[in-house]
């Protein structure tokens, strides 16, 4: 006979949902003399994800639904003839993007056009956005990042000895190297999910991955990413990554904005 279980054990996972954004920032230097700021091409990056029990899915959409819907009707009374707007595409109200409210970015742009006091509302919004955020079953993983910190310098790069170099294109492979140290999708992505994978674990629980859409599919991307690490036996208790939109899954805008407050 087997080993009896304990009273309430489960052989079945609990189902997680994680909810992956990425938020970027060119750093720049300011000139002391002229106050001028001068970008310098060096990345800074905040890789979010909130991890969410899906028995708490429900009640924290169906809130910032009410948000969604209460920002849309104030833009719209505001400015009536940005209905057309392609933020309400498709009928769908307003979805909640930090760096649009703090910086009064897309939409909020049109409006201040018409009321240049109307970030007062923005803030407010972001701000309660991060309350519905705050809810005890929504756990966060961060993992910062940036372009001058994954750089490696050439002495770095191993030496290969004569017998070696015969049969391996090494300067290709320095190349390649370089490259891919300066891609946070290869240095840092696997650490956030490896962080998340051992949480699941400890919560006896499996992850749906669904990351924002606006990916960046050239180089070194989070499919490559993903399956390079699967490949090598990890990840076990997360599903390869769905890309999705905030309207699709609107658990995203918690890491969207959580991630931006954490860069700035």
């Amino acid at each position: 006979m087997g080993r009896k279980k304990p009273p309430g054990h489960t052989n079945k996972f609990k189902p997680y949902g994680i909810y992956f954004d990425e938020s970027a920032r060119e750093e720049a230097t300011k000139d002391d003399i002229t106050d001028a700021w001068t970008k310098t091409g060096q990345f800074a990056y905040v890789f979010t994800a909130a991890t969410v029990n899906q028995r708490n899915k429900g009640r924290l959409e169906s809130q910032l639904l009410d948000l969604r819907r209460e920002m849309t009707n104030e833009v719209l009374r505001v400015a009536p003839h940005l209905e057309t707007h392609k933020s309400l595409k498709d009928g769908h109200p307003l979805e909640i993007h930090a760096v649009d409210l703090y910086q009064s970015g897309g939409i909020y742009r049109e409006i201040k056009r018409v009321d240049n006091l109307f970030w007062h509302k923005q803030h407010d919004w972001l701000e309660r956005a991060l309350e519905i955020g705050s809810h005890p079953g929504v756990k966060y993983h961060f993992q910062t990042s940036s372009t001058e910190q994954n750089a490696t310098s050439w002495s770095s790069v191993p030496k290969l000895d004569d017998s070696l170099l015969r049969y391996l294109p090494f300067e290709k492979v320095k190349n390649k190297i370089k490259s891919m140290q300066s891609n946070p999708y290869f240095t840092s992505f696997p650490i956030l999910l490896s962080r998340i994978d051992d949480y699941l674990i400890s919560k006896h629980g499996k992850g749906d991955l669904y990351c924002h859409t606006n990916f960046d599919a050239k180089g070194y991307s989070t499919l490559d990413s993903f399956a390079h690490v699967r490949a090598r036996g990890h990840y076990s208790r997360i599903k390869s990554p769905e890309f999705m939109t905030c309207t699709q899954e609107p658990l995203i805008q918690l890491a969207d904005i959580a991630g931006y407050v954490l860069l700035q």
